[in-house]
């Protein structure tokens, strides 16, 4: 019995290491639209806007846009979920898989709403959406962003934690320092000395049931929600429908 469990043991550890399968092996793509209703397009330029199609894969630098009553679904090798509402714009800004695996993803949202679940990633992974204003890292959580009509964008945690910076916006303003134009002063008067640009930077982290809100200025609120309230709202209701049709109901 004893020689018999030396061949064993090998072949059992054989089988096990097999099953693993690096994102490079992979036939699944690193992003997919894994679901789509409505008036939805993708664009990788030059190319012109066009219909998806559903489990099409997703490359990096391509754009998604939803129109009225429309929304979209990302899926990554990983199984997190990234979903789109109406009227919304997102461009893959970097997009990447290696090992077992370490997920790369950026994104921008100039507009709209965008609800993300996302799996606890390895260390060296990156997850992270941005807009005019702030950019949103994550790890492992469950969130939404919304860039409201008045330019202001809200954040709503609801497992984890968002890490949130004004790094955009910041950026927005150091380069329009640069960019502005020299003009002649009228008349005898005094010319005022060079000054700074105000460039508040500014780091926060958003735990479970918290919200941020952040005025297009930058100027930042940090405050907890209703997440009964919460589920009143539409686009929050077929998300946690979505969830429990993919078994991930909380």
């Amino acid at each position: 019995m004893r020689k018999l469990g030396l061949f064993i043991l090998p072949i059992f550890f054989f089988l096990l290491g097999a099953e693993q399968t690096t994102a490079e092996e992979s036939n699944e793509p690193v992003c997919k639209i894994s679901y789509f209703y409505g008036d939805v397009a993708r664009r990788l330029p030059p190319k012109e806007w066009e219909k998806p199609t559903l489990d099409e894969a997703v490359e990096e630098g391509e754009w998604l846009k939803t129109g009225f009553d429309s929304k979209a679904e990302l899926s990554l090798i990983d199984g997190s979920v990234l979903r789109i509402a109406e009227n919304s714009f997102l461009q893959i800004e970097g997009l990447d898989a290696y090992g077992d695996p370490v997920i790369i993803f950026k994104a921008v949202m100039p507009r709209g709403r965008l609800w993300a679940k996302v799996k606890r990633l390895m260390k060296k992974s990156v997850f992270s959406v941005k807009n005019p204003i702030v950019v949103a890292g994550v790890r492992g959580t469950e969130y939404r962003m919304d860039v409201l009509p008045d330019s202001s964008t809200r954040i709503r945690v609801y497992k984890g934690s968002v890490a949130v910076k004004n790094e955009p916006l910041v950026q927005k303003k150091k380069e329009g320092a640069k960019l502005e134009k020299p003009h002649q002063v009228p008349g005898p008067h005094p010319v005022p000395g060079p000054h700074e640009v105000s460039l508040e930077e500014w780091f926060v982290i958003v735990k479970a049931q918290q919200e941020l809100w952040v005025s297009k200025t930058g100027q930042y609120r940090v405050s907890e929600f209703s997440m009964k309230e919460d589920t009143l709202d539409p686009w929050v209701k077929w998300n946690l429908e979505r969830d429990k049709k993919m078994g991930e109901g909380r």
